[in-house]
Parts: structure tokens; sequence; C-alpha cells
């Protein structure tokens, strides 16, 4: 019989910003980009095939969602959000911040920076509860960053990081009195509602690729940091 080879392209990345959507619609910890290779090359029998051969749709062919076999399924579109409901206020930087959250926001980046997972880690271990890095809480620091980094070394969620945090934030109520902080204003706003220049400005984190899978899910599900009204870190986690 005789065979040929043939290789099928991965798909290139956009970077180290894009999400990874289960198929139950859930979110695979860690990016999604840098895990996108490409499959391993498969051989097709030659002398068995013809241009000639029947498809699903000639006689003799067979379609596998008529046999019943299990295929991926099709997330349907999310309803659109209320395009009169009030939009949060996007600001940038730390000057409006509160100075204890603008202090730990500065000490993240400054972690970050370093190319030391450790040193974020360090962050985490400091004080009470240390943040959620997955919807599971516990769990090592320095080891659920490299998990979910695309690199051995934990850079590229690093990356991440200082990529989240150089976006515009929200401030959102949780409690009576009570504050929290969240980067990137994203993981607020409806993704229906997003403007051309904050489509930009999420095109710098995700891929258009991830958006079209967040706007099925109608939100942004990548990565976002959350702290305190107190400048306690709460969160650095994918998923909504």
């Amino acid at each position: 019989m005789t065979t040929a080879a043939l290789a099928v392209p991965g798909t290139a990345g956009a970077g180290p910003m894009a999400p990874r959507l289960s198929g139950e619609g859930g979110l695979l910890a860690g990016p999604l980009a840098n895990d996108r290779v490409a499959p391993p090359a498969f051989t097709v029998p030659l002398d068995d095939w013809s241009a000639d051969a029947p498809t699903s749709d000639q006689e003799g062919g067979e379609d596998p969602t008529e046999l019943g076999e299990p295929g991926e399924p099709t997330a349907e579109p999310s309803p659109p959000s209320d395009p009169d409901a009030p939009l949060p206020t996007v600001r940038y930087g730390t000057a409006d911040l509160p100075p204890a959250v603008a202090r730990m926001r500065e000490a993240l980046v400054a972690a970050a920076g370093t190319g030391d997972p450790a040193r974020l880690a360090d962050l985490a271990n400091e004080g009470g509860d240390p943040p959620l890095f997955s919807s599971v809480a516990g769990g090592d620091p320095l080891d659920l960053l490299l998990a979910q980094s695309g690199d051995p070394e934990g850079r590229e969620i690093l990356a991440i990081m200082l990529d989240v945090l150089d976006a515009g934030w929200v401030s959102v109520e949780t409690a009576p009195g009570r504050t929290k902080f969240v980067w990137p204003y994203f993981a607020q706003m409806p993704a229906d509602r997003l403007t051309p220049p904050q489509m930009v400005e999420l095109f710098r984190i995700i891929t258009a690729g991830d958006f079209d899978e967040m706007r099925n899910a109608g939100t942004y599900v990548f990565y976002r940091v959350e702290i305190d009204q107190d400048g306690r870190w709460l969160t650095f986690l994918a998923g909504e």
C-alpha cells in the first residue's frame, strides 16, 4: 500500500495572552496560546482512495452525526447585554487608588518584573489567607504559578500579570462599605459593549479568536487581579 505523510500545521499563538476554555465551557488552568502546537504527522493510504470516493453527502458515504457519534458541542452565543445598563467607570494608573491598594499593585508589578515567580509567591504568602490562583482554594502559590505558565521557569505567567496590571481598572462594591479593585476592567464589562479603542486594549491581552469564544460566554474569562480596599491581594486567576 502506498502512503503519504502529511503534516498538519499548528495554530500560531499570539504571545502569552490567550485563555483556554474547556469543552464544558469552563476554563482550564493556564494560558492557551503557547500550548498551540502542531499535531503529529499522520499517514494517508493512497491505494484505497480516489477522487470518486463517496462523501457524507453522496450515496454510500457516512455522516458521523447521523450515526450518533459524539462530536464537539457547539457553544450557544450568550444573549446580548442590556444596552441601557450602566457601565463601570474605568480608571488608569494609581492616582485614584487607595494608598494601600496602590502599594500592593506596585509590589506585584515589581515582583513580576524580576522574572522570578518565587518573588510573587513570597507576596502571596505574606499576611493571612493567600490569594486565589484557581477556582479551588489551597496549594502552594509557587507551584500554582508554575503550573499555569507555558514555560517551565514561570516567566510567561509573570508577563501575563504585568499586562493585566497595565490595563485600566474598576472598583466593585463587594458588601456595604467594602470595595475591591479589579484589573483589567474587561472583567466587569459586557463583551458586546466594548468600544473600538477598548477592543484594541483587550487585544493586547488576548487574541481575536479567543474573544469570539468569550463573546459566546458573554464575559471576559482570562486572567484578572483583584485587590481589597485594605491592600490585601485577593486573586490572580482566570475564569468568571
